[in-house]
Protein backbone atom coordinates (compact mmCIF):
# COMPACT_ATOMS: atom_id res chain seq x y z
CA UNK A 1 0.00 0.00 0.00
CA UNK A 2 1.50 3.28 -1.20
CA UNK A 3 0.76 6.70 0.24
CA UNK A 4 1.79 9.52 2.53
CA UNK A 5 1.09 10.23 6.19
CA UNK A 6 -2.52 9.03 5.83
CA UNK A 7 -1.15 5.60 4.93
CA UNK A 8 1.68 5.69 7.46
CA UNK A 9 -1.01 6.81 9.95
CA UNK A 10 0.85 9.57 11.74
CA UNK A 11 -0.17 9.97 15.43
CA UNK A 12 -1.66 6.45 15.53
CA UNK A 13 -0.27 3.10 16.59
CA UNK A 14 0.70 0.95 13.63
CA UNK A 15 -1.95 -1.56 14.71
CA UNK A 16 -4.52 1.14 13.83
CA UNK A 17 -2.96 2.02 10.46
CA UNK A 18 -5.02 1.28 7.37
CA UNK A 19 -2.62 -1.35 5.94
CA UNK A 20 -2.65 -3.29 9.23
CA UNK A 21 -6.42 -3.10 9.58
CA UNK A 22 -6.90 -4.28 5.99
CA UNK A 23 -4.40 -7.11 6.51
CA UNK A 24 -6.25 -8.27 9.64
CA UNK A 25 -9.56 -8.18 7.81
CA UNK A 26 -8.20 -10.19 4.88
CA UNK A 27 -6.79 -12.87 7.17
CA UNK A 28 -9.93 -13.04 9.31
CA UNK A 29 -11.90 -13.92 6.20
CA UNK A 30 -9.44 -16.41 4.70
CA UNK A 31 -8.98 -20.00 5.79
CA UNK A 32 -6.46 -20.98 3.11
CA UNK A 33 -4.36 -17.94 2.29
CA UNK A 34 -2.18 -15.79 4.54
CA UNK A 35 -2.15 -12.12 3.54
CA UNK A 36 0.47 -9.44 4.14
CA UNK A 37 -0.23 -5.77 3.46
CA UNK A 38 3.02 -3.81 3.42
CA UNK A 39 2.88 -0.22 4.59
CA UNK A 40 4.92 1.88 2.15
CA UNK A 41 3.44 5.15 3.40
CA UNK A 42 5.95 7.95 3.93
CA UNK A 43 4.98 11.25 5.53
CA UNK A 44 5.01 14.07 2.99
CA UNK A 45 5.25 11.88 -0.11
CA UNK A 46 3.35 12.78 -3.27
CA UNK A 47 2.19 10.64 -6.19
CA UNK A 48 5.51 10.93 -8.07
CA UNK A 49 7.52 9.82 -5.05
CA UNK A 50 5.07 6.98 -4.45
CA UNK A 51 5.62 5.79 -8.02
CA UNK A 52 9.36 5.87 -7.40
CA UNK A 53 8.82 4.00 -4.13
CA UNK A 54 6.92 1.32 -6.01
CA UNK A 55 9.60 0.87 -8.66
CA UNK A 56 12.59 1.09 -6.31
CA UNK A 57 11.25 -0.98 -3.40
CA UNK A 58 7.69 -2.22 -3.72
CA UNK A 59 8.11 -4.44 -6.78
CA UNK A 60 10.93 -6.33 -5.05
CA UNK A 61 8.26 -7.96 -2.87
CA UNK A 62 6.42 -9.26 -5.96
CA UNK A 63 3.04 -7.86 -4.81
CA UNK A 64 -0.20 -9.47 -5.88
CA UNK A 65 -2.05 -6.16 -5.53
CA UNK A 66 -0.97 -2.52 -5.47
CA UNK A 67 -3.08 0.02 -3.57
CA UNK A 68 -2.39 3.73 -3.98
CA UNK A 69 -3.92 6.04 -1.37
CA UNK A 70 -4.63 9.47 -2.83
CA UNK A 71 -5.08 12.71 -0.89
CA UNK A 72 -5.73 16.09 -2.44
CA UNK A 73 -2.26 17.54 -1.88
CA UNK A 74 -0.64 14.70 -3.85
CA UNK A 75 -0.10 16.74 -7.04
CA UNK A 76 2.34 18.96 -5.13
CA UNK A 77 5.56 19.16 -7.20
CA UNK A 78 8.05 16.39 -6.58
CA UNK A 79 11.22 17.04 -4.67
CA UNK A 80 14.51 17.45 -6.45
CA UNK A 81 16.03 14.14 -5.37
CA UNK A 82 13.76 12.13 -7.66
CA UNK A 83 14.88 13.86 -10.83
CA UNK A 84 16.88 11.62 -13.12
CA UNK A 85 19.80 13.89 -13.94
CA UNK A 86 23.45 13.23 -13.13
CA UNK A 87 24.09 16.54 -11.33
CA UNK A 88 20.90 16.39 -9.25
CA UNK A 89 21.77 12.86 -8.20
CA UNK A 90 25.42 13.53 -7.35
CA UNK A 91 25.80 17.16 -6.27
CA UNK A 92 24.40 18.47 -2.97
CA UNK A 93 25.08 22.04 -4.16
CA UNK A 94 23.08 21.58 -7.37
CA UNK A 95 20.26 19.96 -5.39
CA UNK A 96 20.19 22.91 -2.97
CA UNK A 97 20.01 25.59 -5.67
CA UNK A 98 17.50 23.57 -7.68
CA UNK A 99 15.31 23.32 -4.60
CA UNK A 100 15.56 27.04 -3.77
CA UNK A 101 14.81 28.11 -7.35
CA UNK A 102 11.80 25.80 -7.56
CA UNK A 103 10.37 27.05 -4.27
CA UNK A 104 10.86 30.69 -5.28
CA UNK A 105 9.08 30.16 -8.60
CA UNK A 106 6.16 28.39 -6.90
CA UNK A 107 5.89 31.14 -4.28
CA UNK A 108 5.83 33.82 -6.98
CA UNK A 109 3.16 31.98 -8.97
CA UNK A 110 0.98 31.45 -5.89
CA UNK A 111 1.20 35.16 -5.08
CA UNK A 112 0.26 36.07 -8.67
CA UNK A 113 -2.77 33.77 -8.54
CA UNK A 114 -3.81 35.07 -5.09
CA UNK A 115 -3.86 31.61 -3.52
CA UNK A 116 -4.73 32.08 0.14
CA UNK A 117 -7.04 29.35 1.43
CA UNK A 118 -6.89 25.57 1.59
CA UNK A 119 -9.61 25.43 -1.08
CA UNK A 120 -7.58 27.71 -3.38
CA UNK A 121 -4.55 25.51 -2.77
CA UNK A 122 -6.18 22.19 -3.63
CA UNK A 123 -7.79 23.54 -6.79
CA UNK A 124 -4.45 25.07 -7.75
CA UNK A 125 -2.79 21.66 -7.42
CA UNK A 126 -5.45 20.11 -9.66
CA UNK A 127 -4.96 22.56 -12.49
CA UNK A 128 -3.61 20.89 -15.65
CA UNK A 129 -0.04 21.97 -14.94
CA UNK A 130 0.11 19.81 -11.81
CA UNK A 131 -2.60 17.23 -12.36
CA UNK A 132 -1.50 15.97 -15.77
CA UNK A 133 1.80 14.62 -14.33
CA UNK A 134 -0.23 12.94 -11.55
CA UNK A 135 -2.43 11.33 -14.19
CA UNK A 136 0.64 10.12 -16.07
CA UNK A 137 2.13 8.69 -12.87
CA UNK A 138 -1.08 6.80 -12.08
CA UNK A 139 -1.28 5.46 -15.63
CA UNK A 140 2.32 4.26 -15.34
CA UNK A 141 1.40 2.44 -12.13
CA UNK A 142 -1.63 0.97 -13.93
CA UNK A 143 0.62 -0.23 -16.75
CA UNK A 144 2.90 -1.89 -14.20
CA UNK A 145 -0.01 -3.70 -12.56
CA UNK A 146 -1.52 -4.58 -15.94
CA UNK A 147 1.75 -6.19 -16.93
CA UNK A 148 1.41 -8.35 -13.84
CA UNK A 149 -2.17 -9.34 -14.80
CA UNK A 150 -3.57 -7.37 -11.90
CA UNK A 151 -5.25 -4.08 -11.01
CA UNK A 152 -4.19 -0.79 -9.45
CA UNK A 153 -6.56 0.19 -6.66
CA UNK A 154 -6.72 3.96 -6.05
CA UNK A 155 -8.30 4.94 -2.73
CA UNK A 156 -9.39 8.59 -2.53
CA UNK A 157 -9.34 10.14 0.94
CA UNK A 158 -11.77 13.04 1.50
CA UNK A 159 -10.48 16.13 3.26
CA UNK A 160 -11.68 16.45 6.86
CA UNK A 161 -10.13 19.77 7.86
CA UNK A 162 -12.04 22.63 9.51
CA UNK A 163 -12.70 24.06 6.03
CA UNK A 164 -15.01 21.09 5.47
CA UNK A 165 -18.37 21.19 7.28
CA UNK A 166 -19.83 17.99 5.85
CA UNK A 167 -19.25 15.41 3.11
CA UNK A 168 -22.48 16.20 1.26
CA UNK A 169 -23.73 19.42 -0.34
CA UNK A 170 -21.18 21.61 1.45
CA UNK A 171 -18.16 19.48 0.60
CA UNK A 172 -16.01 21.80 -1.56
CA UNK A 173 -13.79 19.20 -3.23
CA UNK A 174 -16.23 16.87 -4.95
CA UNK A 175 -15.18 18.12 -8.44
CA UNK A 176 -11.59 17.14 -7.57
CA UNK A 177 -12.66 13.62 -6.59
CA UNK A 178 -14.51 13.42 -9.91
CA UNK A 179 -11.40 14.61 -11.76
CA UNK A 180 -9.27 11.88 -10.23
CA UNK A 181 -11.87 9.22 -11.06
CA UNK A 182 -11.93 10.45 -14.66
CA UNK A 183 -8.49 8.93 -15.27
CA UNK A 184 -9.31 6.30 -17.83
CA UNK A 185 -7.66 2.91 -17.48
CA UNK A 186 -9.12 -0.59 -17.46
CA UNK A 187 -6.41 -1.48 -14.93
CA UNK A 188 -7.59 1.00 -12.26
CA UNK A 189 -10.28 0.45 -9.63
CA UNK A 190 -11.25 3.66 -7.83
CA UNK A 191 -12.52 3.57 -4.25
CA UNK A 192 -13.83 6.89 -2.93
CA UNK A 193 -14.08 6.78 0.86
CA UNK A 194 -16.45 9.76 0.90
CA UNK A 195 -19.19 7.48 -0.43
CA UNK A 196 -18.96 5.16 2.56
CA UNK A 197 -18.66 8.00 5.07
CA UNK A 198 -21.82 9.51 3.58
CA UNK A 199 -23.66 6.18 3.57
CA UNK A 200 -22.95 5.85 7.28
CA UNK A 201 -23.85 9.49 7.95
CA UNK A 202 -20.35 10.29 9.19
CA UNK A 203 -19.07 13.87 9.41
CA UNK A 204 -15.58 15.35 9.04
CA UNK A 205 -15.59 15.88 12.80
CA UNK A 206 -16.17 12.16 13.35
CA UNK A 207 -13.46 10.88 11.01
CA UNK A 208 -10.71 13.39 11.80
CA UNK A 209 -8.09 12.53 14.38
CA UNK A 210 -8.42 16.07 15.78
CA UNK A 211 -10.85 18.25 13.87
CA UNK A 212 -10.64 21.19 16.31
CA UNK A 213 -6.93 21.54 15.53
CA UNK A 214 -7.52 21.43 11.76
CA UNK A 215 -6.15 17.89 11.52
CA UNK A 216 -7.37 16.10 8.40
CA UNK A 217 -5.72 12.74 9.13
CA UNK A 218 -8.26 10.02 9.80
CA UNK A 219 -8.71 8.43 13.22
CA UNK A 220 -8.61 4.70 13.98
CA UNK A 221 -12.40 4.07 13.76
CA UNK A 222 -12.54 5.86 10.38
CA UNK A 223 -9.63 3.75 9.12
CA UNK A 224 -11.39 0.59 10.31
CA UNK A 225 -14.48 1.58 8.31
CA UNK A 226 -12.19 2.39 5.36
CA UNK A 227 -10.57 -1.06 5.56
CA UNK A 228 -13.99 -2.73 5.59
CA UNK A 229 -15.14 -0.68 2.60
CA UNK A 230 -11.97 -1.42 0.63
CA UNK A 231 -12.26 -5.13 1.46
CA UNK A 232 -15.86 -5.23 0.24
CA UNK A 233 -15.01 -3.59 -3.08
CA UNK A 234 -12.02 -5.87 -3.61
CA UNK A 235 -14.31 -8.85 -3.07
CA UNK A 236 -17.01 -7.51 -5.39
CA UNK A 237 -14.43 -6.90 -8.13
CA UNK A 238 -12.96 -10.39 -7.57
CA UNK A 239 -9.54 -8.94 -6.94
CA UNK A 240 -9.16 -11.29 -3.98
CA UNK A 241 -10.29 -14.95 -3.96
CA UNK A 242 -13.81 -15.87 -2.93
Amino acid sequence: MLGDSETFSVMLAQSDALPTQLENLLNQNSSLLRYEVFNFGVEGYNTFQELEQLKAKGLKYNPDLIILNYVLNDPEPGEYYFKKTFFIRHSALVRYFSYRIKKALIKRERKRLNIRTEIDNYYYYHSPRYFIPVKEAMLEMADITGGRANKLVVVIFPVSSIMVKDFKENYPYRPLHKLVKSINSSNIIFIDLIEEFNRLGMTPQEVSINYAYDESHKNAPALKISAQYIYGILKSNRVIPE
